[in-house]
């Protein structure tokens, strides 16, 4: 059973309707603190987890969470509860958070192991009570047979024109600058090369500025955001740069890539080094290492052999650990131990 806000209608919630899954929208799930819809959801919560015989709770952000635990401290039957940790940047939690985790929360979800030991290690926890389950792709949506054939017409770029782009959003901490300082490096080794930005952001304005101060204007498209052709503008790349590991931590812009057989040039960040195979998949650098990051570019760039190679050894590593039937699989072993584990739990 999947709960939403009852307002605004969300992508996520006509996906699962559309699923035929039952969709629950007793529950108000404002995203800010509000003290009455908050409030709300606490009482309400027990009464919807009763109706619905609800055994396991599971929370994606610290705002239900909280209300999870509250609401679920005011019923009679203990109902499990489940928290994903979406960060992928290991950080210390505060006392009032570790206890949480450590005595609110029968099991623990993290998107990369780097953030499991981290999370283990800062909460002096069970290791078996905190489990990695990295994200997944849609491979028949993201597939190498897609062409971008339009999406470089569009953009008067013909089809032998090498492409490197990032797709993100366009925030200040995105690290957006340190590709385009990159691009007058590649250009002395690509000088018929392009370069995309996708994407949309109150960033904008400044990375049109530094485009302009490091005289690249005619080099670099900003392509704006993209939806449902967001494969076909992947298509149309020859290289993915991401040099941040993303809102959710799941690195999902890097697994679409690779299940589009391009090959990555990716950040030793985060989860990106769990996904990114360092001269099997892609490159790891430093994100903040212009240099490197060009070098990397123009070997994939003038490498077509070595760059067809890493694309598909990416798709192949995307089928075999990071479809959305091998996530879910993991998630539904998680619910089945914790059952097991029940009356010991429940005593």
């Amino acid at each position: 059973m999947f709960a939403c806000a009852t307002k605004p209608t969300t992508r996520l919630e006509d996906r699962v309707r559309k699923a035929g899954l039952p969709v629950l929208t007793d529950l108000r799930l404002n995203r800010y603190f509000n003290l009455f819809d908050n409030f709300y959801d606490v009482i309400t919560l027990p009464q919807v987890l009763k109706k619905h015989r609800i055994d396991i709770l599971h929370t994606h952000l610290s705002h239900d969470h909280v209300i999870g635990i509250l609401g679920n401290s005011l019923c009679r039957r203990k109902v499990f509860l489940v928290r994903t940790v979406h960060e992928a940047v290991p950080r210390h939690r505060t006392p009032l958070e570790r206890f949480v985790y450590r005595k609110m929360t029968d099991r623990i979800i993290t998107i990369c192991e780097s953030a499991r030991e981290s999370l283990i290690q800062d909460l002096k926890e069970d290791s078996a009570k905190v489990k990695t389950i990295h994200g997944a792709v849609d491979i028949k949506r993201f597939n190498p047979r897609i062409k971008g054939d339009k999406i470089r017409e569009k953009f008067g770029l013909d089809e032998k024109l090498p492409v490197a782009g990032v797709i993100a959003h366009l925030h200040d901490h995105g690290k957006h600058e340190y590709f385009l300082k990159a691009i007058p490096e590649v250009k002395k080794a690509a000088s018929n090369a392009k370069f995309f930005i996708v994407g949309r952001g109150s960033h904008r304005p400044a990375l049109e500025k530094l485009v302009k101060e490091l005289n690249i204007i005619d080099d670099v498209i900003f392509a704006g955001h993209w939806d449902e052709d967001l494969p076909q503008v992947l298509a149309a790349l020859d290289v993915k740069v991401y040099l941040v590991p993303g809102f959710d931590g799941s690195c999902r812009a890097v697994l679409e890539a690779m299940a589009m057989e391009k090959p990555v040039v990716a950040a030793k960040v985060g989860p990106l080094p769990e996904t990114i195979k360092d001269g099997l998949t892609g490159f790891l650098v430093d994100p903040e290492d212009t240099s490197a990051l060009a070098c990397a570019i123009v070997r994939l760039f003038k490498d077509k052999k070595l760059a067809r190679k890493m694309g598909r050894r990416g798709r192949r590593l995307i089928e075999e650990e990071f479809r959305e039937h091998i996530r879910t699989a993991r998630t539904e072993e998680v619910y089945y131990d914790l059952m097991k584990e029940a009356p010991k739990l429940r005593s």
